[in-house]
């Protein structure tokens, strides 16, 4: 795929994104990375390299971001079931 087809495949990519999620992202080059799959052909986001794998780093980040925001609304929560979902080694996350 060429350079110009590869760049308007991402601005289409990410405009689409955008369009769905009503957000408009700062850095559109994570936006991208976060499409990508194993195997796509795509080895950089902006500065960031991308491996063969796809985006399993970003992946883990979100992870981390949703269990933080999930943790938070528990605590604020005052639940004590949720307490005993995180604690597990794989939490589920059911807030009451």
């Amino acid at each position: 795929m060429s350079t110009n087809t590869m760049l308007l495949k991402m601005i289409e990519s990410v405009h689409g994104v955008e369009n769905i999620l009503g957000y408009t992202f700062s850095d559109k080059s994570v936006i991208w990375e976060a499409l990508q799959a194993p195997g796509s052909g795509v080895y950089n986001s902006g500065s960031r390299p991308i491996s063969g794998k796809g985006n399993k780093r970003l992946a883990l980040m979100g992870d981390a971001a949703a269990e933080l925001v999930l943790r938070v609304y528990w605590y604020k929560s005052g639940s004590q079931l949720g307490w005993l979902l995180f604690a597990s080694d794989h939490p589920i996350y059911i807030l009451d």
